[in-house]
C-alpha cells in the first residue's frame, strides 16, 4: 500500500503496528496528534463446518467471532487512508493495531507494555454485530462491550462401580449442584441495577454408562462492565464451587 517499512512493526509475536503519517499541508488534529484504530486477529481452535462457504478455513481454527472481517476493515481502512495520505497533515499520524491472543491470552497488554500505544491520544475500536442491519455503523455513549473472565472449575472426587454410589465420592452430581448454585448468583448476591452475564458451556465427566469418574470439568465464562462485579462473581463462584464441592 506504499508505507514505508520503518512504519511497518510486529509486536507481541505476530501483531502488528502500522504508522500512516500525514504528508498534507496545513494544521489539524489540536491536541491530539495521534490516534489508533484497533482489530483483533485471531481465531478460535474449532474447525468451521459450513461447506458452503467459499472461504470456509481449511484448518482445525477459525475465525467464529468475525476476527476475520475485523482484520478485512482495519486493511480496508488501512488501503483508504494510504491513499489520502495527502489530505492528512505532516504532523498527525494514524495508527493501526493488529492485535492477536484477544481470545485467550488477552493481547492487548503484551502490546501495550512493548510500546504500541505510545504517543497515542484516542484509540478506536469496533466489532460486527450480525442483527444489525449491513452498512450501518452503530454507537452508544459508556461502556459498548463487555470484558471477560474466563471460569474453569475442576471438582476431584473418587471414582468407583455405578452400582455402589455409597463407596465413592461422586464428582457429576457435585457438578450438577455447582451449576445449580452458579445461576442464584445474579437473583441473590449482586446489585439488580448491575449487570452482567455468567455462562457454562462445558460440562465434561465420565465416559461410560455404569462406572463413576474421579474427576468433572466445568467450562465457561463472565461478562462485566464493572471490574467491582466481575471481582464479586469471581468470588462468589470460587465460594460456591468449593463450599458445594465439599457438601457432596
Amino acid at each position: 500500500m506504499g508505507i514505508e517499512e520503518e512504519n511497518v512493526k510486529t509486536c507481541f509475536n505476530t501483531g502488528l503496528v502500522v504508522d500512516i503519517k500525514g504528508l498534507g499541508e496545513g494544521e489539524g488534529g489540536g491536541e491530539v496528534q495521534c490516534i489508533a484504530i484497533r482489530a483483533d486477529i485471531d481465531a478460535l481452535p474449532m474447525g468451521e463446518n459450513n461447506e458452503a462457504l467459499g472461504y470456509r478455513s481449511e484448518t482445525d481454527h477459525a475465525h467464529m467471532c468475525g476476527h476475520d472481517g475485523h482484520t478485512a476493515m482495519l486493511l480496508a481502512a488501512a488501503s483508504v487512508l494510504a491513499q489520502k495520505r495527502i489530505s492528512i497533515p505532516k504532523q498527525l499520524t494514524v495508527r493501526l493495531l493488529f492485535q492477536p491472543a484477544e481470545e485467550g491470552e488477552g493481547g492487548a497488554l503484551p502490546m501495550i507494555a512493548e510500546g504500541c500505544l505510545h504517543q497515542v491520544e484516542e484509540v478506536y475500536g469496533g466489532h460486527n454485530e450480525p442483527e444489525f442491519p449491513l452498512g450501518h455503523i452503530v454507537t452508544k455513549p459508556g461502556s459498548c462491550m463487555a470484558g471477560v473472565c474466563f471460569v474453569d472449575i475442576q471438582i476431584l472426587g473418587r471414582g468407583g462401580h455405578g452400582s455402589q454410589p455409597w463407596t465413592l465420592k461422586d464428582p457429576v452430581n457435585a457438578a450438577a449442584h455447582v451449576l445449580v448454585g452458579l445461576n442464584a448468583i445474579q437473583a441473590r448476591n449482586v446489585d439488580a441495577f448491575e449487570t452482567f452475564v455468567l455462562t457454562i458451556c462445558s460440562i465434561q465427566a465420565g465416559t461410560t454408562n455404569n462406572v463413576f469418574p474421579d474427576s468433572a470439568f466445568l467450562k465457561g465464562s463472565i461478562r462485566f462492565f464493572s471490574d467491582e462485579v466481575g471481582l464479586k462473581v469471581k468470588q462468589r463462584i470460587e465460594e460456591i464451587a468449593s463450599t458445594t464441592a465439599k457438601a457432596h
